[in-house]
């Protein structure tokens, strides 16, 4: 029988009950609203991350399970109840963990994931996790006698994660998988237009500051070793033609820390992957909206209509920057659980003061809860655009109508496409406008662009009626 020791040890990303006082205590959840609908739950667990996407087939993927202490399972009971009214059963399809810290992951023995199977509080069809190292053999697991593979800091949660799912008479042994870069595979919902890409996992394919040295690998014994956050999973989630991409709390920077580890820039390698290259709908912020990630490569390449963000009430890690929250304002809309850093000038932020809903029936349009906003994905948007009947305009004579209609996207100086129903509708510049009654061009049906002069060169050839 393998026997492993409960350590309390210091964890980056580990948060004490301050974190939620009573006088901003978790609001109760309510009962699931969007059954037969694909939707992201973000659910209100304080100072850390658990999030529940549903797929209108009811296939259920489990992102991450908060404690706010290393001694408890308050966390884990609380998801149990959400997934129980939001989906009326207590089996999940799959669980991810993004990453070994206890915001995230709980803490074996006590809480977290551990709770939820070992006490059986959910069912798992499989648990989808980092590669961070293993115990193979010998009686005693701890931290010199596992082998670790992809692991920078390693803190009491990662040695005694490592030593639960090593131990052959665990409940998780025999379901729990290493994640596969790039695979569409490994977690695949039934739904015809449902879609999840492992994005990024264990920062392979990223460098450190010296461009040479590869942050996977076993570091953990360096002088000073890469963050535990630099090797998170990253799922890119499409429904039809709606896109969602979280990575737990990946970092997008190169810096060291004061508490003796660096940060290493993984977002931007995330960024250049095929599967996002073209943007995508909306963005779980990684790191709690933290200053070393959602870095300006990161946010211009997914240019999110919305960003999510899961944050404690008046926390202590200062959460979220204010930097990083202009920087996802400048780009779309914030949501967030709560009001957290309470020195943050949160502009047009919306509070759920509970959880945030995202929900889409047909994978096109899609709402956000706390807002009246009716987006539309870019993909459906485009498509329309570029399938739409080409009306020609009635003006005078030296209207010109040229076929096919470009998107208007490009054109600058004071011309953006806007429609009856669809607004945004994709445009490089991102400043909406609405044309003046009487005072616009014909570009789709139904779709105008407001007047150019021409910088650049009005290359969707819309002209003023």
């Amino acid at each position: 029988m393998l026997r492993y020791h409960c350590v309390l040890a210091l964890a980056v990303g580990l948060v004490t009950a301050r974190s939620v006082p009573e006088s901003r205590a978790i609001t109760p959840g309510k009962i699931n609203t969007t059954a037969g609908q694909f939707a992201v739950h973000i659910l209100q667990v304080g100072q850390g991350d658990s999030q529940l996407i549903v797929f209108p087939s009811g296939y259920t993927v489990l992102n991450d399970v908060a404690e706010l202490n290393w001694n408890t399972c308050k966390g884990a009971e609380r998801v149990a109840e959400r997934v129980f009214e939001i989906t009326g059963s207590r089996h999940v399809d799959v669980g991810v963990i993004s990453h070994w810290h206890v915001d995230h992951l709980g803490y074996a023995g006590y809480g977290g994931f551990w709770c939820l199977i070992e006490r059986e509080l959910l069912t798992f069809g499989k648990i989808v996790d980092r590669d961070g190292g293993v115990f193979t053999s010998g009686t005693e697991c701890n931290e010199e006698t596992i082998q670790w593979k992809n692991v920078g800091t390693v803190s009491g949660t990662a040695v005694n994660w490592v030593c639960y799912f090593s131990d052959a008479n665990s409940k998780i042994h025999n379901i729990r998988e290493v994640a596969t870069l790039g695979s569409n595979a490994q977690i695949a919902p039934p739904d015809a237009d449902g879609e999840v890409i492992i994005l990024m996992t264990d920062a392979l394919g990223v460098k450190m500051a010296d461009g040479v040295t590869d942050v996977a690998g076993d570091h953990h014994k360096d002088n000073v070793p890469p963050s535990e956050n630099d090797y998170c999973i990253g799922l890119l989630i499409r429904f039809g033609d709606f896109t969602y991409v979280t990575a737990g709390d990946l970092d997008g920077e190169y810096a060291t820390s004061g508490w003796g580890y660096t940060y290493n820039d993984v977002e931007t390698v995330a960024a250049k992957s095929n599967t996002v290259s073209r943007g995508v709908d909306v963005v779980h912020a990684n790191h709690h909206g933290s200053g070393h990630s959602s870095n300006s490569e990161y946010v211009s390449v997914l240019a999110p209509q919305a960003s999510l963000i899961s944050c404690g009430y008046d926390n202590s890690h200062g959460h979220p920057a204010q930097t990083v929250l202009d920087r996802l304002l400048n780009t779309g809309d914030v949501f967030l659980t709560n009001v957290c850093a309470l020195d943050r000038a949160y502009g047009r932020s919306v509070f759920a003061d509970g959880d945030i809903v995202l929900s889409s029936i047909d994978g096109a349009a899609f709402h956000i809860s706390g807002s009246t906003k009716q987006y539309t994905s870019k993909r459906a948007a485009a498509r329309l655009l570029t399938n739409a009947t080409h009306t020609p305009p009635t003006g005078p004579s030296d209207q010109s109508w040229d076929a096919p209609r470009p998107t208007c996207a490009g054109r600058r100086n004071g011309t953006y496409c806007v429609g009856p129903v669809i607004a945004p509708v994709f445009p490089l510049n991102r400043t909406l406008l609405s044309c003046p009654e009487g005072n616009r061009s014909v570009c789709l049906s139904g779709y105008y662009c407001g007047e150019s002069t021409g910088d650049p060169p009005d290359d969707a050839s819309c002209h003023v009626l």
